[in-house]
């Protein structure tokens, strides 16, 4: 025997369905922790959460010097700014930071590496000076071997008086000493504006902006073994 149809289950139906997805688009609606008005400004990267339990990232810009900071934040939005970059200690971050082994953040501005306690302590550990690279945009990934490993979009192989250089692959230890494992020549690739990825295969991967409309690669570490 079938079930007679009622109009009003139709109804229903649609008034629940509609209640579902508002519910949905509720629960999708982002929480606003900090609003970044005065103060640091414009960041790009994402966050990593520190030993602590904070949350610790960068702003490309502001900050007392003007040339971004590096920040920490709790989950219900207190925000401190750690350092303020002024160009004489680094400019300009644009990625994300990396937890290192020892507890402390690592990462880059567009002329330095560097290393800050979650208290705020800065270490500048390399200067970027053309030969050995330019202009980092990426984040820095912890090898297996406890250093890091990044890239710079300019600079290396063919930097002149007057810039060039299509970019390097460079390895650099907690202490700060920097090796440039590979520059970019055109035709493997220029102008890596990304960080790398660590494979299971423990060989480094990454993408350059251009050499044509850009490059997938994969980057061995013959120092450690990678082939």
């Amino acid at each position: 025997m079938k079930t007679p149809f009622h109009p009003n289950a139709l109804l229903c139906s649609a008034l629940l369905f509609n209640g579902l997805l508002a519910a949905v688009g509720q629960t999708l609606q982002p929480q606003v922790l900090y609003n970044f008005q005065r103060g640091p400004a414009n960041p790009r990267a994402s966050l990593v959460q520190g030993p602590d339990g904070n949350f610790y990232g960068t702003t490309q810009d502001g900050g007392s010097g003007g040339s971004g900071t590096v920040f920490k934040v709790t989950n219900n939005g207190v925000l401190t700014t750690l350092v303020s970059f002024t160009g004489s200690n680094g400019a300009n971050p644009s990625a994300a930071l990396a937890l290192g082994r020892d507890g402390a953040l690592y990462g880059t501005t567009e002329t330095t590496v560097f290393k800050v306690t979650t208290d705020g302590v800065l270490t500048t550990l390399v200067w970027f000076n053309g030969t050995n690279g330019a202009i980092a945009l990426g984040g820095l990934v912890l090898g297996s071997d406890g250093c890091f490993y990044g890239t710079t979009s300019t600079g290396g192989i063919g930097y002149g008086a007057y810039g060039g250089g299509n970019g390097t692959v460079f390895k650099v230890t907690t202490n700060g000493v920097l090796t440039t494992l590979a520059s970019f020549n055109g035709t493997n690739g220029m102008s890596p504006l990304a960080g790398l990825t660590l494979g299971r295969d423990g060989n480094f991967y990454g993408t350059t902006f251009y050499g044509g409309t850009g490059y997938v690669y994969r980057f061995v570490d013959v120092h450690n073994g990678y082939q």
